[in-house]
């Protein structure tokens, strides 16, 4: 049942809400709120879920010396070539020993080949997030690690984590509270590299998300100070590109991410380390084919963030933020006012924000000419917060694959299409759970709210009957003698009278 079936069985079930768009409304949150209340109750078989993801081992190589005019920056000695700038080192840790101590930054950016204002060569820089302590270090040994790992906002419980469960299944690593860890590692050695044995939850980080709109408009379709071509359907230089996407009518939101997973994902781009809430949707904007180009927007949040306006500094475009814009189609404009037009004319306007294009933090103007059709269907804003993290006993001495078993967050249903993750036997908890916040919760008839309620429950019930063991087999004792099925009374020997 989608959100759509799932109205339609309340209304025929209670009577309630009065059809109409206010009526929807009031429907669509009371199944939501139901929602998140059943997905807490329910057996947690129906939730398991398994996530995957690699260890990130430690890099040490070379020295530091900080940047006596930009103590945010350290320049990095070593041979070229040894970090990368495709953001998977953003985001991680710099533990840097000055004498018998260890000082802690996050990497806010790795730059290469830069050239700052008073250096006559160009060397690699490593941007931190909070200022260095003095102005003349140099020679400073360092290491480059992942003192914690997020996981995706949206889940809720970890059940298990198996290391290398390809290698050796029944490795499974011991879960800790985070003192308990901190105690254990105090013992055996903070800095200690090895196979990570325990695990525990680690810090929460919001990444502060966009307090801005993006702005859109129809570009000139020929740019006066240089020729480019800003035509939908149309390369920069002018000529036809028939698959283009359609045009119509568009609107955009932004997520700010900071740090990449070394995970492939759209078109190249490595999975999202951090992401934050999404901005504010852009006003709806319409264009047929051989119109102007839309021409999005936003500010440059490099400048914004880093405090830093000396632009022959290392920092002062080095936040490390990129912009991940996306894109939801309202309309579709299947009108061809010059040459052929599109040859995908059959999409969807959906109405749903898919990645459209990811660009650097101080990038402040893009333009969308169908170019970059079709979106990343797979990648859509979720009602993010924050992240947390997980904690090991251990730096990784090589790049362990980790097997999460876990439990998501519900999902927000908003359109009519949209489905609970959840098999058929649930539905008729959600409806009754649903109705109950609906009657009960508008006109405050306890008898009517309870008598709903009550019904949810028994179905809750039923539900933990059903799932409380593993798949569908056979509990232990499940033939009253012994605690294997193949224990049972046909299996003695029955001796005869004689």
């Amino acid at each position: 049942m989608n959100l759509s079936d799932l109205r339609e069985a309340i209304r025929v079930k209670t009577g309630y809400p009065e059809r109409g768009a206010s009526g929807t409304t009031r429907l669509n949150s009371a199944i939501n709120y139901a929602l998140r209340h059943l997905w807490g109750d329910m057996p947690e078989a129906l939730l398991r879920e398994e996530l995957r993801f690699p260890m990130i081992v430690a890099r040490e190589t070379g020295t530091l010396d900080i940047v006596a005019n930009d103590v945010r920056a350290f320049k990095v000695n070593l041979s070229a070539g040894t970090l990368t700038d495709d953001g998977t080192l953003d985001g991680l840790w710099l533990e840097v020993k000055r004498g018998d101590s260890y000082i802690l930054r996050r990497i806010q950016k790795v730059v290469l080949s830069f050239t700052p204002t008073g250096e006559t060569t160009a060397a690699d820089y490593i941007v931190i997030d909070r200022p260095w302590i003095n102005t003349t270090d140099t020679g400073l040994t360092y290491r480059i690690y992942a003192y914690e790992y997020p996981y995706p906002a949206d889940v809720q419980k970890i059940r298990n984590i198996i290391i290398n469960p390809e290698t050796n299944p029944r490795e499974m690593l011991e879960t800790m509270f985070p003192e308990e860890l901190d105690r254990w590692k105090i013992g055996y050695g903070w800095r200690s590299t090895g196979r990570p044995q325990k695990y525990a939850r680690g810090d929460y980080f919001v990444l502060d998300p966009p307090h801005y709109t993006p702005q859109v408009s129809l570009a000139t379709q020929q740019a006066v100070a240089a020729p480019v071509v800003y035509m939908w359907g149309y390369d920069s230089s002018g000529a036809e590109q028939t698959d283009y996407g359609v045009a119509g009518t568009f609107s955009y939101k932004v997520v700010h991410v900071w740090g990449r997973q070394n995970i492939q994902t759209f078109r190249g781009v490595k999975q999202a380390r951090y992401m934050s809430a999404s901005s504010p949707a852009s006003s709806q904007i319409s264009t047929t084919w051989g119109g102007g180009a839309i021409t999005i927007s936003t500010p440059n949040i490099d400048y914004i963030y880093m405090n830093n306006k000396d632009s022959g500094e290392v920092s002062n475009t080095s936040s490390g933020y990129e912009k991940w814009i996306f894109r939801a189609r309202h309309e579709i404009d299947e009108t061809v006012s010059s040459g052929t037009g599109s040859v995908y004319p059959d999409v969807e306007k959906d109405e749903i924000y898919y990645l459209w294009k990811v660009i650097d933090g101080s990038t402040t103007t893009v333009y969308d000419r169908g170019d970059l059709d079709p979106v990343d269907r797979r990648t859509t804003i979720k009602d993010l917060h924050g992240h947390f993290h997980l904690r090991f006993d251990r730096i990784p001495d090589s790049a362990y694959n980790i097997l999460m078993n876990v439990v998501r967050r519900p999902p927000v249903l908003l359109y009519d299409t949209d489905a609970p993750r959840l098999p058929p036997e649930c539905f008729e908890a959600l409806t009754e759970l649903s109705a109950s916040y609906l009657l009960g919760d508008r006109d405050g008839d306890m008898n009517r709210k309870t008598l709903y309620y009550t019904s949810y429950m028994n179905e809750l019930a039923r539900l933990k009957r059903i799932y409380s063991f593993s798949g569908h087999d056979s509990p232990s004792f499940g033939d009253g003698l012994g605690s294997s099925p193949r224990f049972g009374i046909a299996d003695y020997p029955v001796e005869e009278s004689t």
